[in-house]
């Protein structure tokens, strides 16, 4: 901004003239002179596995010890979510970074830092940066705060659940935000993609709604990403179903129970990657 002819050519006669080795930032008042380099402290090269980050830990910990007396420390989700842009910014292919459950008793805590993943991959692809973001990070990241307060013996069940079992897994939406919402600093679109995860695009889903309501978009950025590492992950009642099964039952479900257009950005979007 306020570059003017002069100025630019004396800029051009010394960056490609004989004097060009003197040329130095300072000797410009509208050119700054450098170079673009990635930052060696947090290239995608330095993991395997979203796990890998110290930050993960910390909020599994947190999660592990979640303690409805006592306030939320945020803290730990703050420094994923930043953690996550940071370490992935430079990344064309993130989705190589998902990782694999190992047991059942870590499946919720390792399913949502990849949904944030996915989540955040997604919101890049829609042309989504900055703060708004993190927020979508952020409330990937707690949306399924309230399953923290499901007894594990149900959580974890190994076979069908019964009508009962069911209802208290549904449950786990408005605990989450009846959770989140005694909280103090907490972004608004967190609680409500807590409440909206498994609101469906037509209405239908749980917890039961409004017909005429429609899920935020950022809720909507969640579902596609839960549902997607949900089913690409073991279960106790199901093998992981292979990628073009997958992508079949979202475009299935695209219309219905999923944003069409977010389904086709991200089945894109997965195109695109599995070829780096």
């Amino acid at each position: 901004r306020g570059l003017g002819q002069e100025e630019l050519s004396v800029f051009l006669k010394e960056t490609f003239g004989k004097n060009a080795n003197k040329v130095k930032p300072s000797d410009y008042a509208h050119i700054m002179v450098g170079k673009i380099t990635k930052d060696e402290e947090t290239e995608d090269e330095n993991v395997d596995s979203v796990m890998d980050l110290d930050s993960s830990q910390d909020f599994i910990m947190m999660l592990q010890n979640l303690d409805l007396k006592k306030p939320f420390n945020f803290n730990s989700v703050n420094s994923l979510s930043v953690d996550l842009v940071e370490t992935f910014k430079y990344s064309v292919s993130p989705l190589k970074y998902l990782a694999e459950v190992k047991s059942e008793d870590e499946y919720t805590y390792v399913h949502t830092i990849n949904v944030a993943l996915l989540s955040m991959s997604l919101a890049k692809r829609m042309g989504i940066g900055g703060s708004e973001l993190l927020d979508i990070i952020y409330a990937a990241l707690m949306h399924d705060v309230g399953k923290m307060l499901v007894p594990k013996e149900i959580l974890n069940k190994n076979g069908p659940l019964t009508p009962s079992e069911f209802e208290t897994i549904k449950a786990h939406t408005l605990n989450g935000v009846m959770y989140l919402t005694n909280q103090k600093g907490i972004p608004r679109i967190a609680i409500l993609a807590s409440l909206e995860h498994h609101v469906k695009y037509n209405g239908g889903g749980y917890p039961t709604i409004a017909q005429s309501w429609k899920p935020h978009f950022v809720s909507q950025i969640i579902s596609i990403a839960d549902i997607y590492d949900a089913l690409r992950s073991n279960r106790p009642y199901r093998a992981r179903l292979e990628h073009d099964k997958i992508v079949a039952i979202l475009r299935h479900d695209a219309g219905t129970g999923l944003n069409p257009k977010l389904v086709e950005v991200f089945i894109d979007m997965l195109k695109e990657q599995s070829r780096e």
